[in-house]
């Protein structure tokens, strides 16, 4: 799961460091915060017989933005990183052909998205 010093809630995205308690799943975490604001969704939803519906300003939607918020940032640094390492392979002449296996795509669809050229 990484270094203990990077573990971080998958819903909020606070460190170990800033909630009392971090538990973990496989491949997530999720802090003491998080599983309260759950539980109180879900027995007010039970009290009330509802199904769950967070609401466009509830505490639930926020959470999720901010999990929203992190995971573009992720997602922008990955694709910086993928970038990298193929102007690496291409500088060594390794083929799209292969650099489009390795990310699970065509020759084609690999060079359209990381050549630069149109």
């Amino acid at each position: 799961m990484g270094k203990h010093r990077d573990w971080r809630c998958s819903f909020c995205g606070k460190t170990k460091d800033k909630v009392r308690r971090l538990v973990a799943g496989p491949g997530v975490f999720i802090c003491d915060q998080c599983i309260q604001l759950c539980n109180e969704v879900l027995e007010s939803n039970e009290q009330h017989g509802r199904d769950l519906s967070i609401g466009p300003d509830s505490e639930v939607a926020e959470v999720l933005l901010d999990e929203l918020r992190i995971n573009a940032a992720g997602l922008k640094q990955s694709e910086e990183q993928l970038q990298r390492a193929v102007n690496l392979l291409r500088k060594n002449q390794v083929a799209w052909s292969r650099i489009g296996e390795a990310i699970g795509t065509s020759r084609q669809a690999a060079w359209e998205r990381f050549s630069g050229e149109d």
